[in-house]
């Protein structure tokens, strides 16, 4: 068996394993494939361009929570005495009921060579800035999620690494976001929906200082791979996302289809028992996708269903190559 063969074997392995879990997670997008950064620090000049990206997402709960996330970063490689890195900024925006947090961050990558590949070591420190807000007491449903009359607020310096390993055909990483910060027993959205007793309890170890209510440790694997088939103008890109926190283990596994490197769609699972349905173009260094979250055998009082959309550019670069010999001319008298 080729090298070639074991690696989308393995993936393909983790991939089923990741169906099998059984848990949620609102913040993870479901085109991360075209969106690695947001997830590992180390994909930051992963190619010779300058890549501008944002992506949004929307989704509703029943009866009434909506969620909200939005990503946006820039990095570019860059060569530093002919040794490659990378370097970026990224931000991202969450509200999930009462709860909101925003984080920004610089990126830096350095890479080295291993193998077929490049293996890079990315850090992202950062702020994260995390409110509670009280909601509107005259909406009844909100107000049995969240009882609070005052908005609690906490800013704090942010930090996060990862791994990353890229070849021509396959690509993987593993990372961790605001390590330092405790994990919390519940997600976000967890918290938001807590009983009134528990808001409550809650409330009093905030004032405290009991009580965190950052987002907590987070840990990702992500993989994906490119099936060249007998069609010279058809790829397959099976890929797979799979991220654990507040003792939560959640994931995702994609296949897409691309044609003529251009038009693409393809669908996957989410192990909140949902299906992303997606399409998307990259056109002169544009890229647009959208996707549409379709839940699947959910109960009637946790079924929600979204909407998500990518768009970016990307600026192709000419970089030095690194070469043994220090004279630039071909020529040698």
């Amino acid at each position: 068996m080729t090298k070639r063969r074991k690696c989308i074997s393995t993936i393909i392995l983790v991939l089923f394993c990741t169906l099998n879990l059984n848990a949620q997670s609102n913040t993870v997008l479901s085109q991360y494939f075209s969106t690695p950064l947001f997830y590992n620090p180390g994909s930051a000049g992963d190619n010779n361009s300058i890549n501008i990206i944002g992506a949004g997402q929307i989704q509703h709960t029943k009866p009434t929570l909506e969620i909200k996330n939005g990503k946006a970063s820039a990095d570019m490689p860059l060569a530093i005495n002919n040794h490659l890195t990378g370097i970026g900024v990224m931000a991202d925006y969450s509200s999930i009921g009462a709860y909101r947090s925003f984080n920004a961050s610089l990126i830096g990558s350095w890479k080295i060579k291993v193998g077929e590949g490049n293996l890079s070591i990315g850090i992202t420190p950062g702020v994260s800035d995390i409110k509670i807000k009280p909601v509107d007491q005259k909406n009844d449903s909100q107000s049995e999620k969240w009882k609070s009359n005052t908005t609690k607020h906490k800013t704090r310096f942010d930090f996060g690494a990862g791994l990353w390993y890229k070849t021509r055909q396959w690509w993987t990483g593993i990372s961790a976001t605001h390590i330092g910060t405790k994990s919390q027993r519940s997600s976000p959205t967890d918290f938001v929906n807590q009983s009134r007793t528990e808001n409550e309890e809650n409330e009093e170890a905030t004032k405290s200082g009991e009580y965190d209510f950052s987002t907590g440790m987070a840990f990702y694997f992500i993989a994906g791979g490119n099936i060249v088939i007998k069609s010279s103008l058809l790829d397959l890109e099976p890929s797979l996302l799979a991220a654990y926190s507040g003792n939560k283990l959640n994931g995702q596994a994609t296949l897409r289809a691309i044609w003529k490197k251009t038009v693409w769609i393809g669908s996957g699972y989410r192990s909140d028992h949902s299906t992303p349905l997606m399409l998307g173009v990259d056109i002169k260094g544009f890229r647009l996708g959208y996707s549409y979250i379709l839940p699947v055998n959910q109960p009637s009082k946790d079924r929600h269903n979204g909407h998500e959309i990518t768009a970016g550019y990307r600026l192709r670069l000419d970089l030095p190559k690194k070469s043994r010999h220090r004279h630039k001319s071909v020529r040698i008298m």
